[in-house]
């Protein structure tokens, strides 16, 4: 997999996040450049890796982790690769709770954000599909997330 300028194993990506699936969703310089929760639930963390700390050639990245029905989701923010920026938002903090599409922070610039899935989400797109806020991208097991408010 191709982040912004390192490459590296999907598998070895996800083993270092501990996930289950990516979804990669790359943002162009005339993209909209603002990242909200892809789900309601809880901030459970929210750690920023400087260039090459989370691998060695890894850009600098900001990842959120959301403590939601069907999981912990997480949101790999990683900034263009000149920049290596990303603004976080003072509410985006750990313990907040979060309901989907609240704005979680923003790019100054270009940038590609990675989704990241728990075990039991299935991916809906096929790849090569234009995005808007909101889209549907994975869904659940409705029985884990039925009667809830997320998902």
């Amino acid at each position: 997999m191709t982040l912004k300028v390192s490459v590296i194993a999907a598998d070895e990506l996800l083993r270092l996040v501990d996930g289950h699936r990516l979804v990669q969703l790359r943002l162009r310089w005339h993209d909209y450049h603002r990242v909200h929760s892809p789900v309601d639930g809880r901030i459970a963390s929210v750690d920023a890796f400087v260039k090459d700390e989370l691998f060695p050639g890894s850009e600098a990245m900001t990842v959120f982790a959301i403590e939601a029905c069907l999981g912990t989701v997480k949101l790999m923010c990683i900034g263009e690769w000149s920049v290596q920026s990303f603004v976080l938002h003072q509410r985006s903090v750990r313990g907040g709770q979060v309901r989907k599409m609240d704005e979680l922070g923003h790019f100054d610039a270009g940038s590609q954000v990675l989704l990241v899935l728990p075990r039991g989400a299935d991916v809906l797109l096929r790849g090569g599909e234009r995005l808007f806020p909101g889209d549907p991208v994975a869904t659940g097991p409705a029985a884990v997330c039925q009667g809830s408010t997320g998902g």
